[in-house]
């Protein structure tokens, strides 16, 4: 297949085009991306220099050589990269590794484009992706690739003396790449016959679609196959199956595999009641292990068309179509079954079937809510769920993390409990408890206060969880509440609250002015004060008392409430001074410039 039959997307409208990326590999598996500037001319330097190196070097320590099927040599250099970090090679030749640094930059730098842009695609309604395997989630592809090692790779094939790829055989056999997708440049042939000049030659890469198919690969262009790893993605990818047939000649070539963190966890996978989650790194070395293969690392799943190889696929997978898939959940090895789009069985294994996927009797969805991305606080914002649910929105966490609103009746439940919550609060402000001086009285009322922010906290808590459902019951459990039992509120005791006369419950009090304590005392002078309407007034009216030579302190109480709920009569200002108080008039003007009115009152 020529370049112009696959996907491709020029660099500079990557960013454009989210959806044909996603698509691309969703149904090819493959996608190339020309017109990274000054590409081409690093690509070929590096691979020149990796030539002479490779052929001269004298410290074959530094490389691995392995004998391929077809008796080809294959030397390779390796190196990795941390997130965007990328860890220097040293194999003894510094002109190839300061050239290598300048492709794996190049060719890193578009591989973190094109995986933020498929993030974007996919996850395009800003759900978790993954998990770590403490619980915390990973909000986009970007976020996790960059956290991960991946895997980088400079490869030099040497065919067979003689060799000519008339008997078709492959160099590597088919197979898929284990990891999340890989990025590589077109390779560079050199000592090829006429018929195989560097231009004319294909890439070597068979890749199966509908069928097998030989591609070129432009210089200019860098190619990227998604691998296995892909199948942990919350949306469709397809792994690409692949084998390369090299032509005589030497074949310089070079790629990165990218990969996922060894923490993280599929989001349908992780179960906060399990103290170890099953990570992609224990994906990654049982894949490794358990699966013979004969590409490398980087090839890490090499699957042969063989009947039914599941017994080969790592725990959890099954064999569908020339791969290894996850396993559904609720399906089993013996209930999952590789079928059609129609639903009919894939049974004749020598059937091309690119669309074929796993299934089994027992999956239809979730149920009411994503249970993967439960959460006490949906961070997109306010969702509603309506009277079905929505399998795709995350299920509600309220208060409790066993407290799961998974299911129909469980929703609805708690939202029946928050409305009652909000009406408790109501009711509960209602409540009087008669002041004394006694140690019980003290205690019943904190404990009472104490109740009643408990009960508000809550009643917070749960419309923060920006459900639309719970935070309207929320609104109608307060409204119903103060419908039903706010005319009898007569509690000293208040909650927060922005309204001043609310809050001036707090130190209101009816008084005796018979009996008051002060009106018996020679130090202590009571003042009639008018203007007041809130618990600010009388603070005011304190601290201009308070700042008159000779006060010794100050305690101002507004008048008593009428039977329609307002103010009724003056408030009092109680005055205790000392030897060198000037008098009560003093007292009167700093009131009346405090901004309300004042009169003494007699103690006779």
């Amino acid at each position: 297949a020529s370049s112009t039959s696959l996907p491709i997307i020029p660099y500079l409208e990557l960013q454009a085009q989210p959806e044909t990326v996603l698509n691309a590999f969703a149904t090819d598996g493959i996608l190339l991306v020309p017109g990274v500037p000054g590409f081409a001319d690093a690509r070929r330097a590096a691979l020149h220099a990796m030539s002479t190196c490779f052929a001269q070097s004298t410290a074959p320590a530094q490389f691995k050589d392995r004998l391929l099927a077809d008796g080809a040599q294959r030397r390779t250099a390796a190196a990795e990269t941390h997130g965007h970090t990328l860890r220097p090679m040293q194999v003894g030749c510094p002109e190839f590794e300061q050239k290598a640094d300048v492709l794996r930059t190049m060719v890193h730098m578009t591989l973190m484009e094109v995986i933020r842009v498929w993030g974007l695609a996919g996850n395009h309604d800003n759900k978790v992706v993954f998990r770590h395997e403490s619980g915390n989630p990973y909000m986009s592809l970007l976020d996790a690739v960059s956290s991960a090692t991946h895997l980088e790779h400079f490869h030099m094939y040497t065919s067979r003396d003689g060799l000519d790829d008339s008997d078709g055989r492959a160099s590597l056999d088919l197979h898929t790449d284990a990891g999340l997708l890989l990025a590589f440049a077109s390779p560079l042939y050199s000592k090829a016959t006429p018929s195989t000049a560097p231009k004319a030659t294909p890439s070597g890469l068979v890749i199966q679609r509908e069928t097998l198919e030989a591609i070129d690969l432009p210089e200019d262009s860098i190619a990227f196959l998604v691998g296995e790893a892909a199948k942990w993605l919350p949306w469709p990818a397809r792994p690409l199956p692949h084998e390369l047939h090299l032509p005589s000649g030497q074949r310089a070539w070079y790629g990165i595999m990218s990969r996922l963190p060894e923490d993280a966890v599929k989001t349908t996978d992780f179960d906060p009641a399990l103290a170890k989650q099953r990570t992609f790194g224990e994906w990654w070395h049982r894949a490794m292990t358990s699966l013979s293969s004969s590409t490398g690392i980087g090839c890490g799943v090499a699957e042969a068309a063989v009947a039914d190889p599941t017994h080969l696929c790592p725990e959890g997978q099954a064999y569908c179509w020339m791969q290894c898939m996850m396993l559904p959940p609720a399906c089993t090895l013996s209930t999952a079954k590789c079928v059609h789009p129609d639903g009919t069985p894939w049974s004749n294994h020598s059937e091309m079937c690119p669309t074929c996927t796993l299934t089994c009797p027992a999956f239809t969805g979730w149920d009411f809510c994503d249970e993967s991305a439960a959460s006490d606080m949906i961070m997109q914002g306010f969702v509603a769920y309506g009277i079905t649910g929505s399998k795709t929105k995350p299920c509600v966490i309220l208060f409790f993390q066993s407290w799961v609103l998974n299911t129909r009746w469980k929703f609805w439940l708690g939202t029946l409990g928050v409305f009652t919550l909000g009406a408790l609060v109501e009711l509960v402000a209602t409540i009087a408890i008669h002041p004394t001086n006694t140690k019980l009285s003290r205690f019943l009322q904190a404990a009472l206060y104490c109740f009643r922010m408990t009960l508000a906290y809550l009643v917070m808590l749960a419309a923060m969880t920006f459900c639309v459902e719970i935070f309207a019951a929320v609104v109608l459990g307060l409204g119903v509440g103060h419908a039903i039992f706010g005319h009898s509120r007569k509690s000293n005791l208040s909650g927060p609250s922005l309204c001043c006369s609310h809050g001036s419950d707090l130190r209101r009090r009816s008084r005796d002015i018979r009996v008051t304590p002060c009106l018996q005392a020679d130090t202590c002078v009571v003042l009639r004060v008018h203007g007041m309407t809130c618990g600010s007034c009388t603070q005011t009216v304190a601290r201009a008392l308070e700042g008159v030579n000779g006060v010794a302190s100050a305690t101002v109480t507004l008048g008593s409430s009428g039977p329609t709920g307002g103010l009724q009569g003056p408030g009092l200002a109680e005055v205790w001074v000392n030897a060198g108080f000037p008098g009560v008039e003093a007292a009167v003007s700093a009131v009346e410039d405090a901004g309300f009115e004042a009169q003494s009152l007699p103690k006779s």
